[in-house]
This record gives C-alpha cells, sequence and structure tokens, in this order.
C-alpha cells in the first residue's frame, strides 16, 4: 500500500514517464538506433601484436601452478621454480623466476606465451597473473595470448555431475551461454585492452586459444559466432578431425578462426612415440585436406592450421591418473634416444615448410606444464628407466630451437 502523502508523488512519476516514453519513441523515429554504452564503446578492431610479425614457437606456460616433485615428471631447476612439498602449498613461479623464464624462451627463439587463464572469480588465477606477469612485459617484451581455462574449475553447469561428462558442457543451456560471454567479456575488458601493446592479434582480432572444443556439446558455434559479433576476437579450437557428420561438431568447426591442438596421440596406448609421430602427420594432412576442401565450398574466411611439437607424455605421478590395477592409464609417451625426439622435430618442421600441411607458425609447445612429462623448460636429471629419453637440462630447448627457431 502506498502511502497518502506519496500519492502526488506518484502521479507525477506516472506523468513523467509517460512524457520519457513519448520522447524515447521519437528518437527512437528520427534517427538510427544507438547501442548501449557497454556495447558502444567497443571497437570492431584492435591491433596489438599482430601474428603474421612474429617468428618462433609458441610457449604454453602456467607460472601460476606449484611444483610438487612426488607429482611431477619434469623437475625445473631451482633458478626458475621453487618446489613445493604438496599441491596446497601453492608456491607459483616468483616475479624473478617469471622473467628468467621469459629470458630463457626469447634466448631459445620462442615468439609468444600462450597462457593458460581462467577468469572464474572464485579462483586467484587473475590475481596472480596481475601480481607476477603482467607488471614485467614491458621489461620481458613477450607477445601473449589467452587459452582460456573453459573445463576445469568452471562456472558452467556440467552435463553430469560425475565421470568423464562432469567435465563437457552443454551450450545450449543459456546459463553456460551468459558464463561464456561474461567470460569473454572479462577477458577483454581486463587483459586484452590493458595489455594491448603485447597482446597477440590476427587481423585486428585478439586472439584467444580454446584448448578443448570437444568437450563443449550442443550449439556452440552460434555462441561463438555471437561473441565475435559483439568483440574483437579470434578464436582458435584445439579439435582437428573430420567430423562432417556431426552437425554440432560441424558448427564449432565453421566458427573456428583456426585450430590447433594441445598434444599429440598414441594411438593404440602403447607408449610408442615414433608411431604418435606417424599418426599425427598422417592425421594432419587427412584434416588439413578436409579443412581446404571445405574452405573451396564455403568461400569467405581462411582458418590457420597451426601444429604441435610434444617432446613426451607422462601424468602416471599424479593423483587420479591410474585405472583399476593402479597403471597409468595413459601409457608414459617418451622418445628413446635424442636422435629420436629430434627427427619427430624434423618431421614436423618438414610437414610445415616443405609439405604444407600446416601453416608456418609455431609450433605450440608446452614449456613449464610440469605434470605431464611435456615441458621443455630447463630441469634437473632424476633416476628413469632405460629406454626413456627424458632430454635434462637444456637439451629439450636446444631441440625447440635448432629446429624451430626464427
Amino acid at each position: 500500500m502506498i502511502p497518502p502523502e506519496a500519492e502526488g508523488h506518484k502521479s507525477k512519476r506516472i506523468t513523467c514517464s509517460v512524457f520519457l516514453g513519448f520522447l524515447c519513441l521519437s528518437l527512437c523515429l528520427s534517427g538510427p538506433y544507438v547501442r548501449p554504452v557497454r556495447t558502444a564503446t567497443i571497437p570492431d578492431h584492435v591491433y596489438g601484436r599482430e601474428l603474421n610479425d612474429l617468428y618462433g614457437w609458441w610457449a604454453a606456460i602456467y607460472p601460476n601452478w606449484p611444483f610438487v616433485p612426488s607429482l611431477a615428471t619434469v623437475w625445473p631447476v631451482p633458478s626458475l621454480w621453487t618446489p613445493s612439498a604438496t599441491w596446497n602449498d601453492l608456491i607459483a613461479q616468483t616475479p624473478a623466476q617469471i622473467r628468467r623464464s621469459a629470458e630463457q624462451l626469447t634466448a631459445y627463439g620462442s615468439a609468444l606465451d600462450v597462457i593458460e587463464f581462467n577468469p572464474n572469480p572464485a579462483y586467484p588465477d587473475f590475481v596472480q597473473w596481475k601480481q607476477g606477469y603482467f607488471p614485467q612485459l614491458e621489461a620481458m617484451g613477450r607477445p601473449f595470448m589467452l587459452a582460456y581455462e573453459h573445463i576445469n574449475a568452471t562456472r558452467f553447469h556440467p552435463v553430469a555431475e560425475t565421470g568423464p561428462l562432469a567435465l563437457a558442457y552443454d551450450m545450449n543451456d543459456p546459463y553456460n551461454r551468459a558464463v561464456f560471454t561474461e567470460d569473454i567479456d572479462f577477458m577483454y575488458r581486463e587483459v586484452i585492452v590493458p595489455y594491448l601493446d603485447y597482446y597477440v592479434t590476427l587481423n585486428g582480432k585478439a586472439v584467444i586459444y580454446l584448448w578443448n572444443t570437444d568437450s563443449m556439446f550442443g550449439d556452440f558455434g552460434s555462441l561463438l559466432n555471437e561473441v565475435k559479433a559483439r568483440y574483437p576476437v579470434a578464436f582458435i579450437g584445439s579439435e582437428w578431425h573430420k567430423n562432417d557428420a556431426d552437425a554440432a561438431a560441424m558448427g564449432r568447426f565453421d566458427a573456428m578462426d583456426g585450430f590447433m591442438a594441445y598434444g599429440i596421440l598414441d594411438p593404440n596406448n602403447a607408449g610408442n612415440y615414433q608411431a604418435a609421430i606417424t599418426e599425427q602427420y598422417w592425421s594432419a594432412h587427412v584434416f588439413s585436406n578436409f579443412l581446404r576442401e571445405y574452405e573451396s565450398k564455403h568461400p569467405g574466411k581462411y582458418r590457420l592450421f597451426i601444429p604441435t611439437f610434444q617432446a613426451a607424455f607422462d601424468d602416471s605421478r599424479f593423483p587420479g591418473r591410474t585405472n583399476a590395477l593402479g597403471k597409468p592409464r595413459i601409457v608414459p609417451l617418451y622418445p628413446k634416444t635424442r636422435e629420436e625426439l629430434a627427427g619427430a622435430a624434423q618431421t614436423l618442421k618438414t610437414a610445415t615448410v616443405d609439405a604444407h600441411i600446416f601453416d608456418n607458425y609455431g609450433p605450440l609447445v608446452i614449456y613449464n606444464e610440469v605434470f605431464e612429462g611435456a615441458a621443455v623448460i630447463e630441469n634437473q636429471p632424476y633416476a628413469v628407466p632405460s629406454g626413456e629419453y627424458h632430454g635434462f637440462g637444456l637439451e629439450r630447448l636446444q631441440i625447440v630451437k635448432q629446429y624451430f627457431g626464427p
């Protein structure tokens, strides 16, 4: 109930509202529609470090994670990372260690950083980047792009509460679509714009890597297009396999601006590194042909196809990665010798430079994700089984520089 003394004010408000309504209608009829201020301030293009001007391999970096020797299969040297006794110690790289890592990356031919970024406000990720990495961009001189953590520790509603589908998301869900858009808005306003002088752009679009697009179910493609219509961004997706029988997968495929696998696959889970490299070559050949044929039938956009180099894979020490028999679900994957690792690098370079299967960018290389065995960061030796080449010290980096440096 409205108090009697408020009736006069109510009458005035009604009169004022009617007047404003007619005023707004008149303005709409007399001129073009003006977007809301928040949207109108977003330009169609932004220019940072254009990708075509960057030469060298791309380093995937994770300085905000702890290094726990008992859980890791790559042990960085102490000058680059202080070890944690347990995961909960959460000793990230210090600003000085981040800077020394940047110096090492530049010295060994890396052109840019791909930084693992979680915009979920419940996690300290953004604060850590602002404390350690972003303030040093000018001193480090490292261009970078975001690898959006859209799978683990997100705000999305999963398809299921447990099991593999707990890390899969229905992007027809209005809530999930809103969260994705909010995340891109946050990354655009809080990272891309403030640090645009060092942010990687492609023809005036800020590049964002989506590392596991297979887990985004439903009509994800239309959402990507909606976001790109509002923000000057380009998306590089991770899936590069022929999937033309799946309408949702083709929707994702069509909306992407490029493709880049996060790692290589061991086709029979047999721990055969050479077989994995061979599989990478031929599956990439098939996908490249499929991609270019699709573009010939749907002209108007060229999608990048970027190579990935992986020195090994071994997550056998990390909790939850074993099967019912207590053995690693994924058999550790190592080259047997230095020559085998160098041969894999040569194969990828040939596929890129000579066979033109991939576009001549990158490749993506894991620099310091130490729990899955692929990191090429300068590292400490420890006892390993015979027949596994770990490339201790700077040996992995030396090979990466030799084959993929500018």
